[in-house]
């Protein structure tokens, strides 16, 4: 029963498109490497077919339990010298071939071939060399047309008069001056020079004190001094002519002076400000500085009582006279009383202790 006739794809892969004596066969990447048809080394996706020798063909099928000793007797009989092998496989490496056992399977691949090429092409052609077609309205010209710009001017009209026989004959251009004409601006007069004024844009700016500090408490006595000058009108005529005398004349600014007079001064004043800066509170800095405190290790004395024991009618009538920092336990702190003498509740127990009173508080504790 004969099969059917060849069907065109668009794809070079052979899949399943009933071609008489045309094949499916499984190669191994030995057997490809062997008939020289490997995937990626002489076949590819984008044209999946080779020439294999008929020696090399027939030399495998020969060989009991290949997938070409079903095919012995249509091998042998094949009488041209090249065989057509095509990889059938959509995938980047694949087992899945097919193989043409006639002459006229090899012809009609061929042929196919050249009708995918010429479909390709044809392709190729149509979308490089677009043809017009007839303009299909969907709505979108009214978005174009609120969108276009257009002049609104309104068209001047301008009526000629002049005599018949004047048509047609050649005419003689003259210049014409603007007194003549009602719509001319300005008359341009040949070998006028214009008096330029240059505006020459001097900024000067003077900045005597350090780049500001957010914190709570902060003064600065100084006075910073910012001078502008903007828009200085010269005289460049009369410049040109005492430019070299003017340069050797030129005397220092008071600032200039000031600079020279006190430079020294100024940079030991610097030096010592970025050392040790006596306008900055520096204790709300020093508090958030928690990773700087030494916390105590093993061998350290800590407290881990986290509850108060402390006897406040030990600082009844007292004052603080001096607060310290632990020096090596963070959130603790020394405060040192000192007892003030009042007419006013004057106990007998009290004035008994004249010492001084030192308690250690603790920043955690529920007090």
């Amino acid at each position: 029963m004969p099969r059917k006739g060849v069907k065109y794809q668009s794809s070079w892969t052979l899949h399943d498109e009933n071609i008489e004596n045309v094949e499916h066969v499984s190669l191994a990447p030995e057997l490809q490497q062997e008939l020289g048809c490997s995937v990626g080394e002489h076949v590819f996706l984008e044209y999946p077919w080779a020439y294999v020798s008929r020696e090399v063909i027939l030399s495998l099928a020969n060989v009991t339990g290949s997938p070409l000793e079903p095919y012995q007797d249509k091998i042998k009989a094949y009488e041209g010298n090249t065989f057509l092998v095509g990889y059938s496989s959509t995938q980047l490496s694949a087992c899945d071939f097919v193989i043409c056992l006639t002459e006229e399977a090899r012809s009609a691949i061929v042929k196919r071939n050249a009708g995918i090429s010429k479909s390709i092409r044809n392709e190729v052609i149509r979308r490089i060399r677009k043809t017009g077609r007839l303009w299909k309205s969907l709505g979108s010209e009214s978005q174009l047309d609120e969108r276009q710009i257009r002049n609104t001017r309104e068209v001047f009209e301008v009526e000629v008069r002049l005599p018949v026989e004047s048509l047609g004959l050649n005419r003689k251009l003259s210049d014409r001056l603007s007194e003549a004409s009602y719509d001319s601006y300005v008359e341009l007069i040949p070998y006028e020079k214009f008096e330029n004024i240059e505006k020459k844009c001097i900024s000067r700016i003077t900045q005597t004190h350090f780049e500001p500090r957010d914190v709570e408490m902060q003064t600065y006595p100084g006075h910073p001094k910012s001078a502008w000058t903007q828009y200085v009108y010269e005289d460049t005529l009369n410049l040109q002519a005492d430019n070299g005398a003017s340069k050797d004349e030129e005397e220092k600014d008071p600032l200039e002076l000031f600079l020279e007079a006190h430079a020294q001064e100024m940079i030991d004043a610097v030096c010592y400000n970025t050392v040790m800066n006596v306008y900055v509170d520096d204790i709300e800095m020093l508090t958030r500085r928690g990773s700087e405190i030494a916390w105590p290790g093993d061998d350290e004395i800590t407290y881990a009582e986290r509850f108060s024991l402390v006897y406040l009618r030990l600082t009844i009538g007292k004052v603080v006279s001096d607060a310290s920092w632990h020096p090596s336990l963070a959130g603790y702190m020394a405060i040192s009383y000192v007892s003030v003498p009042s007419a006013v509740g004057y106990d007998a127990t009290t004035s008994t202790k004249s010492e001084s009173t030192v308690l250690l508080w603790s920043l955690d504790d529920s007090l």
